[in-house]
Formats: structure tokens, C-alpha cells, sequence
């Protein structure tokens, strides 16, 4: 499968040269305790997949999602990369399943875990091209390390909001990347301003324990082997903040939509 960082398609394919320190660091934030993520979910999509939707495929196994974990992405060969990984958890699934009846003597259970979809997602900023099936049907959207690419920041806040739910929460997980994510703060910002009587998302950044400990070991440097990378590590681009986004009403058209055009207007 081609792991290229562009094609002729034009939309990024950098997801498929490997499964991003992002992914893996959101992946395992999930798991953690009393995060405030809800016990049960409905359903969850995550976009940006790239190589391996490692927070979605988790989230599909963990017991937590009652209907739909939707993996998408822009680039359709991520789309098949993540297709192979779904088989490849089923089979997995199966297995564990045999193993653990054959260990306790039981029958086997019909009890399955949802089986994580796949599908082609650009972003955009064109309501009428969104797959109406998605609308606001998430209460858990995902994304890591996809704010860098600033010119489809737009793109990237519309489809967001479009896909989750009144009262759904999106987890993000990203570096600063230079000013990247925080001009994407600003954006978010800037569509509260336009209804600030009934702002649209509310923001938050838990704290969590083990990353602030690494970033400081990192900075400082250490005695432990595994602190020979603390030579390379750049916070900016290394360190990973895990925002919490919830949305707090429903989409206003086309008035929340004008507002992120006018803003990304005005930066320019």
C-alpha cells in the first residue's frame, strides 16, 4: 500500500507513513480514569485515521460503544489500510473469545463488540456535500496531530462540528506545531464571539499526570537509557496536549459557518 506523502488524489496521505505518536498517546489518555469520558457511548467517529485508527479500534473493543465506531479519513487508501485492521481485530476478537470460554468452560457468547466501519471523509466546508447519515450523529468524535495543516482548518472545524452531537464531546490530541494549533484555538474562538450569547463549544485541557512527568524528564534530561532522546526532544513539536472540546448547542446556518469564513478571512 502506498505510504507516499502525496498523490495525485491532492489530500495528504502523510497518515499513511506510519501510526503517529498523536494516535497512540490519544489511544491510551482514553483509557485512563476519571477523564470525564462517558462510561457508554452511542457512537463514535474519528477522523483522520491515517495508517491505523488506534483510538477508534480501541474504543470499538473496549466494551463502552453500544451502536457505531465510524473510522474515516480523506485519503482512500487510508480507508483500506484501516479496512485490514478492522479484520485483523475481528479475527483477534474471535480468538480471545475462544480462549477465554475454553478457560472458564462456558458456552460461547453472542455477546459481540461493535464492528468499527470505514469510510472516505474529506472535510469541507460545503454542507450539501456531507453524508447526511453522519450529521451530528457522534457523541464522541476523535482526532490527533491534523491542526498543522492550517489552510483546511475551516474544513476541518466545520466537519467536527457537523458530525457531533449537541452535548457530544470531541477529543483532540496534538502538538503546538508552531502556532498551528493555537491559531485553531482562535478560530474556535472567534465562532463563540459571533454568538456569544449562546457560545458554540467550550474548551478544556485535563491535566494528566504521566505526560507533564515525561515532558519534565525530557526537558531536563535524566540518568534512565530512555532519556538519551531527551537530545531531541522539541516540546513544540513533541509535546502532546489533549483538548476536550464540547459542544454545547446546535449547528446555526448558516451563521456558525460564516463565522469561521470570516475569520479565516481576516488572518490572512
Amino acid at each position: 500500500v502506498s505510504s507516499s506523502g502525496s498523490d495525485a488524489s491532492g489530500i495528504d496521505n502523510t497518515g499513511n507513513v506510519c501510526v503517529w505518536d498523536s494516535e497512540k498517546t490519544l489511544t491510551w489518555a482514553l483509557s485512563q480514569p476519571n477523564t470525564g469520558l462517558p462510561t457508554k457511548l452511542d457512537t463514535v467517529l474519528e477522523l483522520g485515521i491515517g495508517m491505523a485508527g488506534l483510538a477508534g479500534l480501541w474504543l470499538a473493543q473496549s466494551g463502552r460503544v453500544q451502536q457505531r465506531v465510524i473510522l474515516t479519513d480523506g485519503h482512500e487508501t487510508c480507508v483500506q489500510n484501516n479496512r485490514i485492521q478492522v479484520r485483523l481485530q475481528q479475527a483477534w476478537q474471535k480468538v480471545r473469545q475462544q480462549q477465554q470460554q475454553q478457560h472458564a468452560g462456558t458456552a460461547p457468547s453472542n455477546n459481540a463488540f461493535p464492528v468499527a466501519e470505514c469510510q472516505t471523509l474529506p472535510w469541507t466546508l460545503d454542507t450539501a456535500n456531507m453524508d447526511p447519515t453522519l450529521w451530528e450523529c457522534a457523541n464522541l468524535t476523535l482526532i490527533s496531530d491534523c491542526t498543522h495543516f492550517e489552510h483546511y482548518h475551516g474544513h476541518l472545524l466545520w466537519t467536527l462540528l457537523s458530525c457531533t452531537g449537541t452535548q457530544g464531546q470531541v477529543w483532540m490530541c496534538q502538538p503546538n506545531r508552531g502556532s498551528s494549533l493555537s491559531r485553531f484555538l482562535n478560530l474556535i474562538a472567534a465562532v463563540n464571539q459571533q454568538s456569544s450569547d449562546s457560545p458554540l463549544m467550550q474548551i478544556e485541557e485535563p491535566r494528566f499526570d504521566k505526560l507533564e512527568e515525561l515532558h519534565q524528564r525530557f526537558v531536563k534530561g535524566g540518568d534512565d537509557d530512555d532519556d538519551e532522546n531527551a537530545q531531541y526532544y522539541r516540546p513544540n513539536v513533541h509535546a502532546p496536549r489533549i483538548l476536550i472540546l464540547t459542544k454545547l448547542r446546535a449547528l446555526r446556518i448558516p451563521q456558525d459557518r460564516d463565522a469561521i469564513v470570516q475569520h479565516l478571512k481576516e488572518r490572512e
